[in-house]
């Protein structure tokens, strides 16, 4: 079992866990909120993730990098990195729905062009 306790940034052990996206038992789970950047506070929009290779050969060749672009800082976290992305994936969701709400709503509201309804020329006098 490992232990995350420490100063990072001046958080606690709960805030760390949410940026880490790990329950008390070191686990990964998935959090009520996202999370943000542990040293400047940004926004999980303001994240980037990526992966690095790192100098090991053997099973764990690469890692998970997540990057504030805020501040600059980053931090080595598949939970973070994986909860980030599923925040952004939520957020196209989220807005390609309201996109098609949106369109919904203005198909429904443009009224019908019917004959009865045309309006009739005046000639000029």
């Amino acid at each position: 079992h490992r232990q995350i306790w420490g100063v990072w940034g001046g958080k606690d052990e709960v805030e760390i866990r949410r940026t880490l996206s790990v329950s008390y038992l070191g686990e990964e789970t998935r959090r009520r909120r996202y999370p943000n950047c542990p040293y400047c506070t940004a926004r999980p929009g303001k994240l980037e993730t990526s992966v690095v290779q790192l100098d090991s050969s053997g099973r764990w060749n690469t890692a998970k990098v997540v990057t504030c672009t805020e501040c600059g800082f980053a931090w080595k976290s598949r939970t973070s990195a994986n909860a980030v992305d599923a925040y952004k994936a939520e957020r196209v969701e989220k807005i390609e729905r309201q996109r098609k709400e949106k369109e919904k709503a203005k198909k429904v509201k443009r009224p019908r062009k019917s004959s009865a309804t045309k309006p009739v020329k005046k000639s000029p006098k």
